[in-house]
C-alpha cells in the first residue's frame, strides 16, 4: 500500500514541478496555474487522462467565448465574471464536462485580474493549459497494463467456476434434493471475483492506448465476458436441478460429465474433445429406453436441458479459443491441444 502511495505521490509531484518550471521558463504569468492544470488533469488511466484533456480543451474554448460575450456586455469586472459563471457552469454540465469547471474558471479569472482579453493575455492562458495538460499526459504514459494482476484475477474466477461445477454435480446425483438449500447464493464469491477481474481488465484496456499490447487487453475483457455468460448458464443449471424430483440412472452420467468438464476447465483448453464427448452423450440418450413414468420423463427432460446448457457453456469457450487462437500463449495452447 505504501509503495503505491509513494509512487502516486512522486508522479503527481513530478508533473506539477515540471509544469510550473516549464511555464516559468516560458515567461508565463500565473505559472503555478500550469501545475494546477496538471494535477487536475491526471486521470487514473491513460484513456481517462486523454478524455479529460479533450473535455477541458473544448470547455476552455467555450469558456473563452462565453467570457468574451459577458465582458463585452457588462465589462471586465465582477458583474461580467458572475455572468460568465452563471452561463459556463450549465454549459459544462450539459456536455458532462464537470471536471472542466474549476480549472477553466481559474484560467478565465486571469482575464479579470489583467482587466483585458487581449491576444497576449489569451495566449498566456492557452500556454498554461497546454503545458499542464502535456505533462499530465506525459506522466500517465508510465501507466501500462498489469497482465500479472489480471492473470491472477482470471485464475480466481476459474477456480470459483470449478468449485461451482462440483457443487452442481453433487446436486444432480443427490436423491433427496429437499436437503439442498437452493435459496443460498452459491454464486456470491464468483460474482465478486468476476467483478474484480472485469475491473482489472478494463483498467488494462484503458492503459493500453497506442500500445502493441492493446489486443491483449481486448482479449482480457472478452475472456471475462465469456466467463460471465458461463456463470449465467451455471445458474440456469442450478435452477433446473431444483425442478428434478426424481433421480434416474442418467443423472450419474450427466454429473460425471460435469465433473470431467470441471477437471478440464483451463484457460487455454479449446474443449474440442469435451464437445465431442457431450455430442456422444446426446447420441447415447437417443438409444436408451423411453421413460416408464411421468416422474422419470420429467427428470430425464430436465437432465437433457442441463446437458444442453453444458454444451452451450463449452461452445462459448470454443468460440473464444477460435477467435483468439493467434493471440493465445503458444506454449500453453499447444499443450492444451496435445492433451485433448
Amino acid at each position: 500500500m505504501w509503495k503505491a502511495i509513494l509512487k502516486k505521490s512522486l508522479k503527481i509531484s513530478a508533473g506539477f514541478i515540471a509544469s510550473i518550471f516549464v511555464a516559468d521558463w516560458l515567461g508565463l504569468k500565473y505559472f503555478v496555474t500550469a501545475g494546477i492544470v496538471n494535477i487536475l488533469g491526471l486521470g487514473k488511466t491513460q484513456r481517462e487522462t486523454y478524455k479529460s484533456a479533450s473535455h477541458r480543451g473544448l470547455a476552455f474554448a467555450g469558456g473563452v467565448a462565453i467570457a468574451y460575450l459577458c465582458f463585452e456586455l457588462l465589462g471586465i469586472n465582477l458583474w461580467g465574471f458572475s455572468a460568465y459563471i452563471c452561463l459556463f457552469v450549465p454549459f459544462c454540465l450539459y456536455f458532462r464536462w464537470r471536471e472542466a469547471v474549476v480549472i477553466d474558471t481559474v484560467l478565465i479569472s486571469h482575464f479579470l485580474s489583467e482587466g483585458s482579453m487581449s491576444l497576449p493575455v489569451l495566449w498566456n492562458e492557452i500556454q498554461l493549459f497546454l503545458v499542464g495538460t502535456f505533462f499530465a499526459i506525459l506522466v500517465n504514459l508510465s501507466l501500462h497494463p498489469n497482465e500479472k494482476k489480471f492473470s491472477k484475477r482470471a485464475d480466481e474466477v476459474d477456480e470459483e467456476i470449478k468449485k461451482l461445477m462440483l457443487v452442481l454435480s453433487d446436486r444432480i446425483r443427490m436423491q433427496d434434493k429437499s436437503k439442498v438449500d437452493f435459496e443460498e447464493n452459491i454464486f456470491a464469491d464468483l460474482d465478486e471475483k468476476l467483478y474484480e477481474a472485469r475491473k482489472c481488465a478494463l483498467t488494462n484496456y484503458d492503459n493500453s492506448i497506442f500500445r502493441k499490447d492493446s489486443k491483449e487487453s481486448e482479449i482480457e475483457i472478452d475472456y471475462i465476458e465469456m466467463r460471465q455468460k458461463q456463470r449465467m448458464l451455471l445458474e440456469e443449471i442450478n435452477y433446473l436441478i431444483k425442478t428434478i424430483h426424481f433421480t434416474p440412472v442418467q443423472a450419474n452420467e450427466v454429473a460425471d460429465f460435469l465433473c470431467h468438464v470441471q477437471e478440464e476447465h483451463q484457460r487455454y483448453n479449446p474443449v474440442v474433445t469435451l464437445l465431442e464427448e457431450v455430442d456422444q452423450l446426446f447420441e447415447n440418450m437417443k438409444t436408451e429406453e423411453l421413460p416408464q413414468t411421468r416422474e422419470e420423463f420429467e427428470a430425464r427432460a430436465g437432465l437433457f436441458y442441463i446437458l444442453k446448457h453444458i454444451r452451450y457453456l463449452l461452445r462459448l469457450k470454443r468460440a473464444f479459443a477460435e477467435k483468439y487462437a493467434d493471440h493465445m500463449d503458444p506454449v500453453k495452447a499447444e499443450a492444451a491441444l496435445d492433451n485433448h
